[in-house]
Formats: C-alpha cells, structure tokens, sequence
C-alpha cells in the first residue's frame, strides 16, 4: 500500500489532473500526469464498474497498480506531481508481468531518466 502522503484522495485534485493533465494510454489502462502540481508525487487509481462489478476484482487490480507503483518508489521519490491511473476492461485479462510491463512504459515516459 501506498503511503498516506503519496496517495491522491481529494476530488478537486482529481478533477485537476483531468482537466490539466497530459495523457499517457497503454493498452489496459490510461495514465494522466501532471508535472510540478504538488510538493511530492501522489498516486490514484479509479477502477469503474464498467471494468468489473465484484469489488474483490476492483480491489485486486488496485493492490496490483499500488504494489507496482511502490516497487518503483525509487523512479519517483525525487519527483513532484500526480498520476490518475484510469483502469480499461482488458486489465482482467492480463498477468502480473503483463501489468508491471505496461507500467514501466509509463515510467518511460513520466520519469525516462531515472528508469
């Protein structure tokens, strides 16, 4: 789990990273970043029900994301800004390695010099 500080949980901040933010879109899920909008890096996820509607799948795909985001604490920890994670239906298909896949190439192109 992500630490309390680096966790996006405001409604005004997500409504700023979609109003401001620039895309980044992966084939399972849609990332929206914004650079320099906050004192340290903040995350959040939004798994809809249109993804799926059992709440153990929801919360499966976020501890995912969260464990992968929290693997890479190194890429980010110097960082400031915030990432939306918006969650597509293809993510239930996919494995482990198919996600932290998707996700580097985020960091690809969020933090290329600190990979």
């Amino acid at each position: 789990m992500l630490k309390k500080k680096n966790r996006l949980r405001k409604k005004k901040d997500f409504e700023k990273i979609k109003r401001l933010g620039e895309w980044i879109r992966t084939p399972i899920f849609g990332a929206l970043w914004l650079k320099e909008m906050a004192e340290e890096m903040k995350f959040g996820m939004v798994v809809s029900k249109k993804v799926s509607k059992k709440a153990t799948e929801r919360n499966k795909i976020k501890r995912i994301l969260a464990r992968l985001i929290k693997n890479k604490e190194d890429c980010w920890k110097d960082q400031k800004g915030m990432v939306l994670i918006l969650v597509r239906q293809s993510i239930l298909n996919k494995s482990y390695d198919e996600i932290s896949k998707e996700v580097e190439k985020v960091w690809e192109r969020i933090a290329p010099e600190k990979r």
